[in-house]
């Protein structure tokens, strides 16, 4: 039965204006945001469809645009809609975050700031914090975005926005893709390599922390930078 078909009550558009938007199911809301469903399919059932094959939001949030567009049912504009939305999303996450202008003082205060960066993504990024002399935000940096499985930032592009904001401390950080938050030897040379470029900066080097879906693995917290 089409979704004009259901009782007013229940259409999710209408259910959302009158119950607000906490009531709708993941479904529902996906399915005011594709508009429209498949043959043989409403808005609400392609939309639970698609949860079910792929596992949730978070899975489709990482895919890419042009995977999304291989999936019976969801052609450009669709696929477009959905990435704007995901996007959307992101930036509001962000601008929280740059409004409240926190002190960083820990590895969390951290990932709340870094976390919309790197999460759902399909390939590596690394980011860099820079903060001032009272650990507050003056800028967050994407310094490379990496294949799916690896990440080669640049020690020069890592510092040189540090040097040009003139920042007193940074926090570098980067998403496994994979989930697994366990950092490899070539993570912990990297972290090394980035230590020993800090001291000789005079720019204090606070942690470097490798983000998963959600957990995360801090070099400080585990008591791994000397």
């Amino acid at each position: 039965m089409p979704i004009t078909e259901w009782p007013i009550t229940e259409r999710p558009r209408e259910k959302l204006l009158e119950r607000g938007e906490g009531s709708l199911s993941d479904a529902e809301l996906l399915a005011i945001v594709l508009r429209t469903g498949v043959k043989g399919r409403d808005a609400v059932s392609f939309a639970r469809s698609l949860l079910e094959e792929f596992g949730g939001l978070d899975a489709i949030v990482k895919m890419h645009p042009e995977m999304l567009m291989r999936i019976k049912g969801l052609g450009l504009t669709k696929a477009a809609q959905l990435r704007a939305v995901f996007e959307l999303a992101r930036r509001i996450m962000e601008s929280e975050n740059k409004e409240s202008n926190p002190v960083v003082s820990s590895s969390i205060d951290a990932i709340k700031l870094l976390r919309p960066h790197l999460s759902n993504r399909n390939k590596e990024i690394f980011v860099v914090l820079l903060l001032d002399s009272a650990s507050r935000p003056i800028k967050t940096h994407v310094v490379e975005q990496g294949t799916v499985d690896r990440a080669y930032p640049i020690i020069r592009e890592v510092f040189y926005e540090a040097i040009m904001y003139d920042a007193s401390s940074i926090i570098c950080a980067h998403n496994h893709p994979s989930g697994n938050v366990e950092p490899s030897d070539q993570d912990r040379v990297f972290t090394d390599a980035l230590l020993s470029a800090a001291k000789i900066l005079e720019i204090q080097l606070l942690d470097h922390i490798i983000i998963g879906s959600d957990k995360h693995f801090s070099f400080a917290e585990a008591k791994e930078l000397y």
